[in-house]
């Protein structure tokens, strides 16, 4: 499917609250995230107040850099990028 015209889904409350405190790998490397780094869901953001749409930040396991990493993931990226350990 062309990623383009594909619709990006978003968490709601309850399935973006189950996720906190999850351990998940990356299963490709992206934006200064090697392939198989570990993270952890610590919270949940509200993007998308008028549709109860909510994303997952992810703060990576990345003990060289100097501050931590920290990404936002909505369900279509959660799903595609990440693998639950």
């Amino acid at each position: 499917m062309n990623r383009a015209k594909q619709i990006l889904r978003r968490f709601t409350r309850e399935e973006a609250e189950a996720t906190v405190g999850r351990t998940i790998r990356s299963r490709v490397g992206f934006a200064g995230v090697p392939k198989g780094t570990v993270g952890h869901v610590e919270d949940i953001y509200h993007y998308e107040p008028e549709n109860d749409g909510f994303d997952v930040i992810v703060k990576w396991d990345l003990p060289r850099r100097g501050q931590p990493v920290r990404d936002r993931f909505g369900k279509t990226t959660y799903d595609e990028l990440l693998a639950q350990e």
